[in-house]
């Protein structure tokens, strides 16, 4: 996922609102624990702390910048 992942970061650079973060859950399984993921690959939304959208399942980085931001958009 690092190359999504840094392709994300990348398009969202100047988004003062939004922070991209990426987690391995074999090196940090409390925290994956924590924020109830148990498949990967799984995208959340979180807005003043809380989780507001879920998405699980492979994607191209388009989809998933379009989906963080409609997403965003509701939150």
């Amino acid at each position: 996922m690092g190359t999504l992942w840094e392709e994300v970061g990348k398009a969202m650079e100047g988004e003062d609102e939004i922070e991209v973060g990426e987690v391995d859950c074999g090196a940090s399984k409390s925290v994956c624990s924590k924020a109830d993921i148990h498949s990967y690959p799984t995208f959340k939304l979180f807005f003043d702390g809380e989780e507001v959208a879920k998405y699980q399942g492979f994607t191209a980085s388009i989809t998933f910048l379009f989906i963080l931001r409609n997403l965003f958009s509701k939150a």
